[in-house]
């Protein structure tokens, strides 16, 4: 592309899943045989864009933890930590408000308040072109939790279960059109309904054709 990269990132995987504002992720992380200088590697919180994140990494001097806002790269924290290459480890991050709070290897190393950014994607990331391996990456949001459909009663909404209608949206929009399909006696039934979530446009359509 001609566009040029802003971001220190060599490769970077978002993880599926809405923007969050308060979640805990963790990732165990392994850097293969015979890294290139400079390596380094980790999570990728808060994400907006090229030019708006926070960034927990490790390296071969230790553990840090940075963010970079409208393109300026700010460190906030830095431990020395031992990383060995092709050995697993384990970074960790639980993030409730403006607070940070920073794991390695299931440690407490500090606790990191910053409100640049308040919610984002989720990710891994490398730079320099890091061989690396992550497992048992994990992400569990605030309202995290699970239904046993085996204890509903059948016919029944399930409990905390909410029906919700255009105007439950904040900002939201709905719009039906209906046209002729083809010019036969057939209509084209088209439901749109847009909102926005956390900065982000979201759009759900339903098409359906009708005959009289």
């Amino acid at each position: 592309s001609s566009t040029t990269n802003t971001t220190p990132f060599s490769a970077l995987a978002l993880l599926p899943g809405n923007r969050y504002d308060d979640a805990t992720i963790s990732t165990q992380i392994k850097i293969k045989a015979s890294p290139p200088a400079g390596w380094g590697g980790g999570l990728v919180l808060r994400y907006q864009d090229t030019n708006n994140y926070y960034w927990l990494y490790e390296d071969s001097t230790g553990i840090h933890f940075s963010k970079k806002i409208n393109g300026t790269a700010t460190s906030l924290y830095n431990q020395s930590v031992t990383n060995n290459v092709g050995t697993w480890y384990e970074i960790k991050s639980v993030i409730t408000g403006n607070s940070f709070a920073i794991y390695f290897n299931n440690t407490l190393l500090t606790t990191i308040t910053d409100s640049s950014l308040t919610f984002g994607l989720l990710g891994l990331a490398v730079v320099n072109n890091t061989p690396v391996q992550f497992d048992n990456t994990a992400v569990i949001g605030a309202g995290a939790g699970s239904w046993d459909f085996e204890t509903e009663t059948a016919g029944q909404v399930p409990v905390g279960w909410e029906r919700t209608a255009i105007s439950d949206l904040p900002q939201g929009d709905g719009k039906l059109t209906i046209e002729n399909y083809t010019g036969s006696t057939i209509k084209k039934i088209t439901v749109a309904v847009t909102w926005q979530e956390k900065g982000v446009n979201q759009l759900v359509k339903l098409v359906s054709l009708i005959s009289q």
